[in-house]
C-alpha cells in the first residue's frame, strides 16, 4: 500500500501562499488600475476588509473540520454530496481553464525579460515553447512529491514577495508612474473589486 504525505502546517501554508500570490498578484493590479485608475486604491481597501471575514471562516472550518475535500467537503457537510460533488467539479474546471492561462501569462513575463537580457530575438515568438516548457516543469515537481513540491513553494512564495517588496520600493525611490487618472464611479471601483474578489 502507498504511503501517504503528510504536510506540516508550514508546508501547508507555503502551498496556499504560493497559490494565492502565484498568478493574480501579477496580472490584477494592471487589471484593477485600467478599470477605476487611482481609485482602485479604494477597492483594494474596500475587498481587504471584506474578504477578512472569508479567510477566518475558512480558518475555522478548516480546524474543526479537517478534510482535504477543502470547499468542497463543506458544501457536502451543509448541503448534501450532490452539491458537494458539484462544487469538485467546479474546482477541477478551474484547473483546467485557468492552467493555460496562468502558463502562457508566466510565458509572456520570462519571454520578456530574457529579450531585454538579449538572450532570446525580438523577432520570434517563442512563448508556446516556454509554457510547453513550464507545464513539463510542472509535471516533474509533481512527481517528486508532495513534500517536495512543498519546498519549491516555499522557495517560491519567498522569492515572490520579495520581489513584490523590491519592486515596490524601488518605484517609489528612483521612478515617478502614478495611476492613471480618472473621476470617481461606483461601478467601476465596484468592478475592480469584483476583479480582485475573483483573484483571491
Amino acid at each position: 500500500m502507498a504511503k501517504v504525505e503528510k504536510l506540516s502546517v508550514m508546508q501547508g501554508v507555503a502551498i496556499l501562499v504560493s497559490a494565492l500570490l502565484g498568478s493574480g498578484v501579477f496580472i490584477i493590479p494592471a487589471i484593477a488600475s485600467q478599470v477605476s485608475g487611482s481609485w482602485s486604491l479604494l477597492a483594494w481597501a474596500i475587498m481587504g476588509v471584506l474578504i477578512a471575514p472569508i479567510v477566518f471562516t475558512f480558518a475555522q472550518l478548516g480546524k474543526f473540520y479537517p478534510h482535504a475535500g477543502g470547499t468542497a467537503y463543506y458544501v457536502q457537510q451543509a448541503f448534501g454530496e450532490r452539491s458537494g460533488r458539484l462544487v469538485s467539479w467546479l474546482f477541477i474546471w478551474v484547473v483546467a481553464l485557468g492552467t493555460p492561462v496562468i502558463t502562457i501569462t508566466a510565458a509572456n513575463f520570462l519571454q520578456n525579460a530574457l529579450v531585454e537580457m538579449k538572450l532570446l530575438s525580438e523577432v520570434v515568438d517563442y512563448r508556446l515553447m516556454i509554457a510547453i516548457g513550464i507545464l513539463c516543469l510542472v509535471f516533474v515537481i509533481n512527481l517528486l512529491g508532495l513534500k517536495t513540491a512543498a519546498i519549491i513553494q516555499s522557495v517560491l512564495s519567498v522569492v515572490i514577495v520579495s520581489t513584490l517588496l523590491f519592486a515596490s520600493v524601488d518605484v517609489q525611490l528612483q521612478q515617478n508612474l502614478p495611476l492613471p487618472t480618472s473621476e470617481f464611479s461606483v461601478s467601476k471601483v465596484a468592478l475592480t473589486a469584483t476583479f480582485i474578489l475573483w483573484c483571491f
